[in-house]
């Protein structure tokens, strides 16, 4: 699978410029887990591949690499705020500040997930109200755009779960 955004471009579009974010602190296999988990559910299988193969490229550089990148800051935030080494687990100490607090980190985890969320229903949206330059673009399943992630659990909108009893 090709990845959608370099360590450099998670840093561009989703952290903030007061202060330096160290590139390595994002590995590839972040960005691959939370391209899978957030972003390939959202597009259809041939939609996605082509995605990744470089097709879309105006399309993903406007709207599925911000969306990638506030996922990647939803998952690399524990990482930055506990470092592992040969020494154990332990909290940056710096000479000027203090550290953030569980509750401030899960407020920063919150809004990258939220903003992740909102841009990739922004694609969403895009891609179902312009057909005509998203040929490629034929979703299977189109409820599965409309989902919402809490906690690491995947909740589908009511009005689906409505709309699928009545399928039955």
């Amino acid at each position: 699978m090709n990845l959608l955004i370099t360590a450099e471009d998670a840093i561009r579009f989703a952290f903030p410029a007061n202060g330096p974010i160290d590139a390595a602190l994002i590995t590839g296999s972040k960005i691959r887990a939370a391209q899978s988990k957030y972003i390939r559910p959202a597009f259809p299988s041939a939609f996605y591949e082509k995605l990744c193969a470089g097709e879309y490229a105006e399309f993903a550089e406007q709207y599925v690499r911000p969306a990638l990148a506030h996922f990647v800051r939803y998952t690399v935030i524990p990482d930055m705020a506990v470092q592992v080494g040969n020494l154990g687990t332990f909290t940056a100490d710096p000479r000027y500040g203090a550290s953030a607090t569980d509750k401030q980190r899960e407020m920063l985890r919150a809004q990258a997930l939220d903003d992740g969320q909102t841009l990739l229903a922004e694609a969403v949206a895009e891609l179902e109200g312009h057909p005509d330059r998203y040929p490629d673009y034929a979703p299977q399943r189109p409820e599965a755009a409309r989902v919402t992630v809490a906690g690491g659990i995947v909740f589908r909108r009511p009005e689906l779960r409505k709309r699928r009893r009545e399928d039955r």
